[in-house]
């Protein structure tokens, strides 16, 4: 009975020992998403209809993109191992979009970053991982942009080449 206690014990403590039972290493919450830069359009994931009426007298509904028009973005450091934002930091820089819900953070260097998205009653936090230092010249490159969906479960970056 000793023997099969004593078995039971160190078959039990193996794995310990040896550290197979160790959990592996976990990523934070966050779901980071990759950017090279820190610009872009922010905007909604469902477009926004508009009704019109053509030459011929019917009404026809067209779909555009909805973006985030004078939205307050405040960008705040980051860490890879953060598992949310933003409470107790200063924020390290802050602009409003454009009419076509463009913004930019000019100057900041690659790392890890939240981007504060505000505009009315609608608000979000988004974990971006730049890449990239900034660089104006791809920020403002007109074949290219950033496209940031900022009210999905998991807000999505898409790069679109023009």
């Amino acid at each position: 009975m000793r023997i099969r206690f004593a078995l039971a014990m160190l078959l039990l403590a193996a794995p310990t020992a040896f550290g197979q039972d160790q959990l592996p290493s976990r990523r934070s919450a966050a779901h980071w998403l990759d950017t090279d830069q820190l610009c872009g359009t922010l905007k909604f994931a469902t477009p926004k209809k508009k009704r019109i009426t053509t030459t011929d007298g019917k009404a026809e509904t067209t779909s555009y993109e909805n973006v985030l028009k004078a939205a307050a973005v405040k960008l705040y450091k980051g860490r890879e191992s953060d598992e949310n934002c933003c409470e107790g930091r200063e924020s390290v820089g802050s602009t409003k979009t454009t009419k076509f819900g463009a913004f930019e953070f000019p100057g900041f260097q690659a790392g890890w970053y939240w981007l504060r998205v505000e505009s009315g009653d609608f608000s979000s936090t988004i974990p971006l991982h730049v890449t990239s230092d900034f660089n104006e010249k791809s920020c403002h490159d007109p074949s290219g942009g950033r496209i940031i969906t900022v009210d999905t479960h998991h807000p999505t970056p898409e790069m679109r080449i023009y």
